[in-house]
């Protein structure tokens, strides 16, 4: 059985690679009402979590991971902790990065917070054999 292959792009910039890498920004925070499923489906016997893609749109850089919870609150009601672990400052921060005018942007408009883990891939083996290494 296969299964859709979801992905997250973000801005080309290394920093925000190396956040994702290092595990300071482990949540998206997106517009809309978006279905990232955490599981298989029901009437499958293999239960586990659903790969996710996160690149940059040049395609510099990319990596895996799955899909550790996803839901969907009002703006309003997104936490502080989910704003910084999505690499925001804070609500404010997150309005400026919309493409549309945050002034527009309602508190009360459903947003979708997705979380990931067990990030995988060459950039993450690098990351960690660089680590081991300086470690030493």
């Amino acid at each position: 059985m296969s299964f859709k292959l979801q992905a997250l792009v973000f801005p080309a910039s290394f920093d925000v690679r190396d956040a994702i890498i290092s595990g300071k920004i482990n949540t998206a925070i997106l517009e809309g009402l978006i279905d990232y499923q955490t599981l298989t489906p029901v009437h499958c016997s293999l239960k586990r979590a659903l790969p996710i893609v996160l690149c940059s749109p040049e395609g510099n850089w990319c990596m895996q991971a799955n899909v550790a919870s996803s839901y969907h609150p009002e703006l309003r009601l997104v936490r502080p902790d989910e704003f910084k672990s999505a690499g925001f400052l804070d609500c404010e921060d997150f309005l400026k990065s919309l493409e549309r005018d945050p002034q527009k942007y309602d508190m009360g408009n459903i947003v979708t917070v997705m979380k990931w883990n067990n990030l995988k891939g060459k950039l993450i083996d690098y990351s960690k054999a660089h680590e081991s290494m300086a470690s030493k």
